[in-house]
């Protein structure tokens, strides 16, 4: 049927949908769908003509309380809720197809979804396209009859199997800044959906979201006449290009004291990993040490994260020009 030049494309962050409705006699029938334009390209997902990043979770067949998923729209709503809450866009099910209900609610949301069907029930994945393609969530499939070279290349990261809450969570920052930082993937999935619900949401959302910022650090080990030389990128996914903001880092100590800080750069972000914005540099003989310390990165007023060194044992001389100076020199 013909349709409007100006569609209303859904994806993550705009999921727009249109209602359907067809009527023969006196049957009527009535269904909502959305508008998107899917693609593999060099092995990345592309949607609406633009690469997308993954960050995804996986959910069980286990459901201990019911013996089955949720049939409500509601129950999903807040499960995938959760999920975006925590900078996630994706849920893998793993060796099953969730319920009608589990796609409405991804539909309205925004939030990619992967059913999994085992090899040898073909006619089952034929039958599962058949019933939901019209739900625009409906991402990928996991099927044992789809060669690997054209499956996106998604990093499982595993359980911790740590007790210890700060620990847990260390574990995760570590592993999720890895696979944003490599060029070996087009996302993760985190294999423990119950082990991440209990981290903190605050301390999560630092380094799992569409805008992270990442630093490379040299070494873990300085010396006093060592100078800190720390490149800084950020992991943009979101839609598109950002507009120039303010990037900024401080040093902080144990007392929450700022040691040091500046601008790093003031420029626009553009879709992708690895967007260089500049370094942070402090020579360490301007720190008091050994102590621990926190380098902190912001973008604008609401983008930052964190990352906890030790500061090598030196006695402070009176500061030279700062790293700010040396960074506005380079610029």
């Amino acid at each position: 049927m013909p349709f409007s030049n100006e569609v209303a494309i859904w994806d993550e962050f705009f999921p727009h949908l249109y209602r359907i409705g067809i009527s023969v006699g006196n049957d009527y029938y009535e269904t909502t769908f959305g508008m998107h334009e899917t693609m593999m390209s060099h092995h990345q997902p592309v949607l609406n003509g633009h690469q997308i990043f993954l960050r995804g979770v996986v959910k069980d067949d286990k459901f201990p309380k019911t013996g089955c998923p949720p049939t409500d729209v509601e129950s999903w709503l807040e499960t995938f809720r959760f999920c975006k809450d925590r900078g996630l866009n994706l849920m893998r099910f793993k060796g099953y197809c969730p319920p009608e209900a589990a796609f409405t609610a991804a539909d309205r949301l925004g939030f990619y979804l992967q059913p999994d069907i085992p090899a040898a029930q073909g006619e089952e994945t034929n039958r599962v396209i058949e019933a939901y393609i019209h739900h625009p969530s409906f991402l990928l499939m996991g099927t044992e009859y789809f060669p690997d070279s054209i499956r996106p290349a998604i990093q499982p990261i595993p359980s911790s199997g740590i007790d210890n809450d700060s620990l847990r969570l260390n574990y995760y920052k570590q592993e999720v800044e890895t696979s944003l930082l490599s060029d070996d993937n087009v996302g993760f999935e985190l294999q423990d959906f119950a082990e991440v619900s209990r981290l903190p949401v605050k301390q999560w959302h630092l380094f799992c979201s569409s805008v992270v910022p990442l630093v490379r650090f040299p070494k873990a080990d300085f010396t006093a006449a060592d100078t800190l030389r720390v490149p800084v990128e950020v992991y943009n996914a979101m839609n598109g290009d950002i507009s120039p903001i303010r990037a900024a880092y401080y040093i902080t100590n144990e007392q929450q004291q700022v040691l040091a800080g500046g601008e790093i750069s003031k420029k626009g972000i553009p879709l992708g990993k690895h967007v260089e914005l500049g370094s942070v540099i402090v020579p360490f003989n301007t720190i008091p040490g050994p102590q621990r310390l926190a380098l902190t990165v912001t973008l604008g007023n609401k983008i930052a994260n964190r990352w906890e060194f030790t500061s090598p044992e030196n006695t402070p001389q009176e500061p030279e020009p700062s790293g700010d100076a040396e960074q506005k020199d380079k610029e």
